[in-house]
Formats: structure tokens, sequence, C-alpha cells
């Protein structure tokens, strides 16, 4: 329940910013290395920045996970009976807290973008929008933000909606200029997504034919104990191990003298 007012507090606060700030990137992240701006090199800094209100939104989609639960029978006959045959099967895999964050945030988004005129502050929520998810396209696959996947996929459905949606709506009952941010981010997402899949079958992942898992490691010059209890040589039963000629108590690796 606290991470449904922390959102809808945001948006407020977003529009109290000053206006050189709503688009600022300050957060420190990882160099994702997308094929997109090219691998990093030597001449490319191996950290980029995004918004501070994206940070907060993927820490907060991620708080939510818990445990799995054991799978129901019952529960996977509802799933595949359900209507939103497009949304994840999360009704024992410990991710229903952070489909709702998600719902909550892509709904409070996008109802804010597509209020007509200046109504709400819409004109300054588009291109925040437009932000977000140039944020979330940088950090889909760093493994310290899984929630960015979640959120492109919900926003991608939701920009997907409004835009069948308004294709059958008289044009009076719909904002053009939402339209227009509507399709702009739903293209972006499309175009990341495509690209990846064509860069991917250009250039299947391969795994090693084969592996040698028992290389000799080099002979040691001398024999040092290095047992990880981290205690030194005692007056006690100690084993050498015949690879790297390393000593350990033989209390600590459950082998006895006998």
């Amino acid at each position: 329940r606290h991470r449904s007012i922390i959102i809808e507090d945001v948006f407020p606060l977003m529009l109290k910013l000053p206006t050189s700030k709503k688009s600022l990137r300050t957060f420190l992240v990882k160099s994702s290395g997308d094929v997109a701006k090219g691998p990093p090199t030597s001449n490319v800094a191996d950290h980029d920045y995004i918004q501070p209100i994206c940070a907060l939104t993927l820490l907060l989609i991620q708080s939510c996970v818990v445990m799995p639960s054991q799978d129901d029978d019952e529960q996977m006959e509802g799933a595949e009976d359900s209507n939103d045959s497009w949304a994840l099967k999360d009704d024992h895999s410990g991710l229903q807290g952070c489909v709702a964050v998600c719902n909550q945030f892509t709904s409070q988004m996008l109802q804010r973008c597509a209020r007509k005129g200046e109504e709400g502050g819409a004109s300054e929520f588009r291109p925040i929008l437009s932000n977000l998810i140039d944020d979330l396209l940088l950090v889909r696959h760093l493994p310290e933000y899984p929630a960015a996947g979640m959120l492109l996929l919900y926003l991608s459905h939701r920009l997907g909606s409004d835009l069948l949606r308004a294709s059958s709506a008289a044009k009076n009952q719909v904002e053009a200029t939402y339209l227009a941010t509507a399709m702009d981010a739903f293209g972006k997402i499309t175009s990341a997504v495509a690209g990846s899949l064509q860069r991917d079958r250009e250039n299947p992942f391969k795994l090693p034919e084969t592996m040698n898992l028992c290389a000799p490691s080099p002979e040691p010059t001398e024999e040092i104990n290095r047992c990880f209890c981290g205690r030194g040589n005692l007056d006690t039963f100690m084993i050498d191990c015949d690879r790297c000629h390393s000593w350990h108590h033989g209390s600590c690796v459950g082998i006895t003298k006998d």
C-alpha cells in the first residue's frame, strides 16, 4: 500500500520541479553496451546516466518481488481462461506486487499525458514519458534492472490499446498531441525490440563445443595453508590438495584422520 501512495505523490512532485531539471539525468548506471550505441571501447565511458524518476520506479517495482508459491492447477486454468492473455501469468510467480505497481504507474502516467490541452500538466508529462522510455531502453539489458523489460511491456500494451481505440473514435474525442506522443513512444519500443531480434538472428549466442574444466593449474612454488576458516597452522590434522597443494584443516572439510 505504501508503494501506491509513493507513486501517487511522485506525479505532482514532477510538476513542481524547475523546467531545467525535469529531464535531468543524474542517476549513475553501468553502461549497457547496447549495440545501437556501439560496443564499449576505450574511448567510451563505462557508465551512463538516467533520470532519478526512472530509477525510483524500477526500484519500487523490483522491491515487490516475493518468493513464488506452489503451482495450483485451478490458478493455471483461470489464467488460461483470462481475457488478459498478454499479461504475465503471475498468480503463483511472486510478481503480483510488481504487476500492480507497473499497472498503476503506467495508468497514472498515460492518463496525465492524454488530458486535453494544458489540463493537469499534460504538456509537461509527455516529454517525461519520452525520456522515461529512452531510459528504460538504455537499461533493459542490465541485470540490475530486470523491471525495465516488464515496465516496457505494460507501457507498450497500454499505448497500443490507446492507439487502436483512437482509430475507431471520433476526432474530437481524442487529443491529437497525445496520439502523436503515443505513436512516437510505441515506435521507439517496437523499433528497439525489432532491432534486438534482428541482431540476435544475425549473431546468435553459441556455447563453446568443448570446455576443459579440469585444466592443470601451475605448480605452486611452496605449500601454504589456505583453509577457508582463516586460522593459521594449528597443531591438528590437515590434508593437502593434490591439485593446488594448499593445506586445509581436516575438521573444516569434514575429514578425520581415521
